[in-house]
């Protein structure tokens, strides 16, 4: 049956919305922010978190992530970016919070985690430059 308003015939919405939710239906979803390869949620095994020097304990050997992922624990990114030129470890209301920085390589950059897992990256200081002498002029 077929209503009409006007012009507007309410079977041809109802045809489209039809469509328009069974898109919606599909299994396909976004990864959440956070949820990398290794779950990025829950606590992170004591093997898992970095030393002061930035070493990382045997029970965390293992393969390196594919890819740089919010969510990650500290020996993850150790394992995909590398060893850091400086590493940081404080506490903040209970929390472990480290800074690890890295110049070169790959992937430079500051690293920022909170209880183990990586929460952000932000772009690497620039070297500083070595101060010579300067190229004589002719």
């Amino acid at each position: 049956m077929t209503v009409r308003f006007g012009s507007v015939s309410f079977s041809g919405l109802a045809v489209v919305a039809a469509v328009l939710l069974a898109g919606c239906a599909g299994e396909g979803t976004v990864p959440a922010r956070g949820a990398g390869a290794a779950g990025g949620s829950g606590p992170v095994p004591p093997g898992e978190l970095v030393s002061a020097e930035g070493a990382c304990g045997e029970a965390a050997e293992g393969n390196a992530p594919s890819k740089l992922d919010f969510g990650l624990t500290e020996c993850e990114v150790v394992r995909l970016v590398g060893p850091f030129d400086r590493v940081e470890i404080g506490d903040a209301q209970g929390v472990r919070v480290v800074t690890m920085v890295s110049t070169a390589g790959a992937r430079p950059g500051i690293y920022r985690f909170e209880a183990g897992r990586l929460k952000s990256v932000e772009a690497a200081p620039e070297p500083e430059k070595k101060k010579g002498k300067p190229a004589p002029r002719h």
